[in-house]
């Protein structure tokens, strides 16, 4: 019998990690439940602690100082055709919501385009012979880091 892959943990991030603020820091509860922040830089935060967890948290503390050969990878799907686009319309009521909502469900991918991401990341041999571990990919075979590597490892020291 042959050698198995590797496990791989693929968190469903988003570009949209870029609209996170910049002064971030996950660092208290009233900061994460801070109501004043409009529904895009609450939704960007949440992606970009998914990237953060899948590289500073699982990777670096819990999967290497264990020994584990289980790889942890972020992935974006891009804008996908969903009924998920209709959130646009109660985050931002009136004629923006409607906007972007129409927006992102013309340009958007189909569910199975979508797919492709995630299921790459689950699958792809170049995750493992290039040890990948922690990536963020923004697409199929194009893999990015998505964020300053500087500001990120600093803030995900401080988490």
């Amino acid at each position: 019998m042959g050698t198995k892959p590797a496990p791989r943990v693929v968190f469903e991030s988003s570009e949209m990690h870029r609209t996170a603020p910049s002064d971030v820091h996950f660092a208290s509860m009233d900061e994460i439940n801070d109501s004043s922040m409009d529904p895009t830089r609450l939704y960007g935060r949440t992606k970009l602690a998914m990237i953060l967890f899948s590289k500073f948290g699982l990777r670096d503390r819990v999967i290497k100082p264990n020994g584990d050969n289980v790889y942890a990878l972020a992935v974006h799907p891009g804008a996908v055709n969903t009924a998920m686009q209709q959130q646009w319309k109660d985050a931002y009521p009136g004629i923006t919501g409607k906007l972007l909502s129409n927006a992102m469900l013309f340009a958007g991918r189909d569910v199975e385009q979508g797919s492709y991401s995630a299921l790459w990341a689950c699958t792809s041999d170049e995750i493992e012979e290039k040890d990948m571990n922690g990536f963020y990919f923004s697409d199929p075979v194009r893999y990015i880091f998505g964020f300053d590597a500087c500001c990120l490892l600093n803030l995900s020291t401080d988490i």
